[in-house]
């Protein structure tokens, strides 16, 4: 479950603690000790974007044509947010309709998809560069719902002065980010944003209910996609054995002569013949909305090692041997979780990843999403109680120049 603050209490002098928050603001980005500590997930955010180098006047935004599909992974995420804007729209239309607020989607890079609300809230977005195409990352804005959500994975409401860049000073923004149950991926932000004097603390809890309900639709769209796929299998003449019919993503819509998880590893790229747990060797076929995976010739396959080459802040994972095998190359968070256990075989608890990974104990919930997150990009690789990798891992180091086990 997402945690989360809110930014004010509904009792609280609204000119009041602006006036506050304008104080701490001057003082932090001032270099002086201020008259109060902000908010801890604020302080955070103003760190880095002092690392940055931003300077509190900035104003500079970038952007891409708002008609482009992005780049990336953000190309895609854009296409699935607006599929969501039916369930949204429908959701907001009394609050949109009144134009006090303004309801925005953002790719996993920031990139503002869509936005909707009244005229008058629209023009005040327009003179802030806060339209379709611009990038609301934390290294081109500061402090902002958008970035710093995506930035701590959880919701964030960024209040008036909150915001490192002062231009921001008159708004109120939440966002919360939205996970793609297929993948596990964060897709993006739904920010909700107004005046400050508009502003309302339940904005976060209003925003992060959204997210949990785009999360649901997505959810029953996949069931409904896997049904689709399922049906399509029973249609195809399949051999004797085991198979089964998996999407893009690896869940398993259909199976026959085997017992599998919800979910197989598959790697990124499919292009031969492949290593799959459970079932060894298989003939990936391409059929509507997915992959028949056919027997092959080795059965015992599904037990050969996994290679974890670590390589500087990257880690590349080989599984399935030299013939039929494939790769994967994780990075970030993910690369680090992964060399930390690597370097402690007996095992880790959540809190001494958290203090590895993050230099701070206060992020094992953080911990745990990216572990929850490899465990399904990636089956049998980590295993649980305590945190470590599993026995099938073979660990290999390597310098930047050297080429993995099983490369050529």
């Amino acid at each position: 479950m997402r945690s989360f603050e809110t930014a004010f209490d509904s009792g609280d002098d609204r000119s009041g603690y602006l006036s506050l928050l304008e104080s701490i603001h001057a003082d932090v980005t001032s270099g002086r000790t201020p008259v109060a500590r902000p908010r801890r997930v604020i302080e955070e955010s103003w760190r880095r974007s002092m690392r940055l180098g931003m300077h509190p006047d900035d104003d500079g935004w970038l952007f891409d044509d708002p008609r482009s599909p992005g780049h990336g992974d953000a190309a895609g995420d854009a296409a699935t947010l607006t599929s969501l804007l039916p369930i949204l729209q429908r959701q907001l239309d009394t609050l949109l309709a009144d134009d006090h607020t303004l309801l925005v989607l953002a790719d996993s890079a920031a990139r503002v998809v869509w936005r909707g609300g009244g005229r008058s809230m629209q023009q005040q977005a327009d003179g802030l560069h806060f339209s379709p195409g611009s990038d609301w990352s934390e290294r081109t804005v500061g402090t902002n719902a958008i970035g710093t959500a995506l930035t701590s994975l959880n919701p964030v409401h960024v209040h008036g002065p909150e915001h490192y860049c002062v231009n921001q000073h008159s708004w109120s923004c939440a966002g919360a980010p939205l996970t793609d149950p297929r993948n596990g991926r964060t897709i993006g932000v739904i920010n909700l944003s107004c005046r400050t004097d508009d502003a309302h603390p339940s904005a976060i809890v209003l925003a992060t209910s959204l997210a949990r309900q785009a999360e649901l639709e997505l959810r029953d769209m996949h069931r409904r996609s896997l049904d689709d796929l399922a049906t399509t299998a029973a249609g195809q003449s399949v051999t004797a054995g085991a198979w089964a019919a998996v999407d893009r993503w690896g869940w398993v819509a259909a199976a026959n002569g085997v017992t599998l998880p919800h979910r197989l590893t598959l790697p990124e790229t499919i292009s031969g013949p492949l290593v799959v747990d459970r079932i060894g060797k298989v003939e990936p076929v391409p059929v509507a909305g997915g992959w028949l995976l056919l027997p092959g010739e080795d059965p015992t396959a599904a037990t050969t090692p996994i290679q974890v080459t670590l390589r500087g802040a990257r880690c590349e994972i080989l599984a399935g041997g030299t013939d039929g095998s494939w790769s994967h190359t994780l990075s970030g968070r993910r690369a680090a979780v992964i060399t930390a256990l690597a370097a402690r075989p007996s095992g880790m608890s959540a809190r001494e990843l958290a203090t590895e990974v993050y230099g701070d104990e206060g992020s094992r919930i953080a911990v745990r999403t990216v572990i929850h997150r490899i465990r399904q990009e990636i089956s049998g690789l980590v295993v649980t109680g305590p945190y470590r990798l599993s026995d099938r891992v073979v660990v290999n180091h390597r310098t930047s120049t050297e080429r993995p086990p099983g490369h050529h």
